[in-house]
C-alpha cells in the first residue's frame, strides 16, 4: 500500500524488498528482481537465507489415515478401507526398500477413523508433534488442524498422497499434493495443445464444480 501511495520513494522502495525477501515466492521474487534492476542493488542483501538443512539418523513419518481399525475382522473380504490398507502395505515395503540403500524411516501410524473428535486428541500428541514428516489426512474437512499443528511446531512437510484439491495444503508452504492440482493439470494440457496443435481455435467445455 505505501508503495502505491509513493511508487518512487527510495526507502519505501527499499523496505517493500526487505519484505519480498522474507517470503520469496515466485510472485514477490519477480518484483523483487525488478526492484534491484532498477536501483542496482544486490538481490543477496535482500533475502533471508533459508534454514541450514539438518540431516537425521532416521526420520519419523507420522501417517494420519482412516484406517477404521474397530470395523476391521479377520475375513478375507475386502474391508470398508482396503485402498488405505493397500496404502499403507505400499509404505511398510517403500521403508523397508529404503533402509537397504541406507536412509531409516520409523512409520508412526494414526487411525483418524475419518473423525473430527479423533483428529482434535491426536493433534495434542507429543509424539505427533516431534515427526518430520506427516502423511494424510485424506479428507479436506480432517485436514486444517494438522495444517495448524504442522505450521505452529514447523513440521518439515505435510503430504496428501491421494488428492487433486489443492485447498488441502492451506496456507502451509510445506505442505504438498502427491497429485497434480486441477489447476496444474489443465495449464498443463494448455500447454501441450500449445505445442502440439495447429489450429489455434478451441472450445472449452466446463461446469460448476472445482474439477471442471
Amino acid at each position: 500500500m505505501l508503495r502505491e501511495e509513493n511508487p518512487t520513494d527510495y526507502e519505501v522502495l527499499r523496505r517493500l524488498a526487505f519484505a519480498l525477501g522474507k517470503n520469496l515466492t515466485t510472485e514477490n521474487e519477480h518484483l523483487l528482481d525488478s526492484l534491484t534492476g532498477i536501483f542496482g542493488w544486490d538481490k543477496k542483501d535482500f533475502v533471508v537465507a533459508a534454514n541450514v538443512p539438518v540431516f537425521k539418523e532416521k526420520y519419523r513419518v507420522a501417517l494420519l489415515l482412516p484406517f477404521r481399525a474397530s470395523t476391521l475382522d479377520a475375513s478375507p473380504g475386502k474391508k470398508r478401507s482396503q485402498f488405505v490398507l493397500d496404502l499403507y502395505q505400499g509404505m511398510k515395503l517403500a521403508t523397508d526398500s529404503l533402509l537397504d540403500e541406507g536412509v531409516n524411516l520409523e512409520l508412526l501410524t494414526y487411525d483418524t477413523e475419518h473423525d473430527l473428535d479423533v483428529i482434535k486428541k491426536l493433534v495434542n500428541e507429543e509424539e505427533l508433534k516431534s515427526a518430520d514428516l506427516i502423511v494424510g489426512p485424506l479428507f479436506q474437512e480432517d485436514a486444517k488442524m494438522v495444517q495448524e499443528l504442522a505450521t505452529k511446531n514447523k513440521i518439515n512437510t505435510v503430504v496428501n498422497p491421494i488428492s487433486f484439491n489443492i485447498d488441502l495444503v492451506g496456507k502451509n508452504p510445506n505442505a504438498f499434493l502427491f497429485q497434480p492440482g486441477h489447476a496444474t493439470i489443465g495449464k498443463k494440457s494448455a500447454e501441450i495443445l500449445i505445442k502440439k496443435v495447429s489450429n489455434k481455435k478451441c472450445m472449452v467445455f466446463y461446469g460448476d464444480g472445482p474439477k471442471d
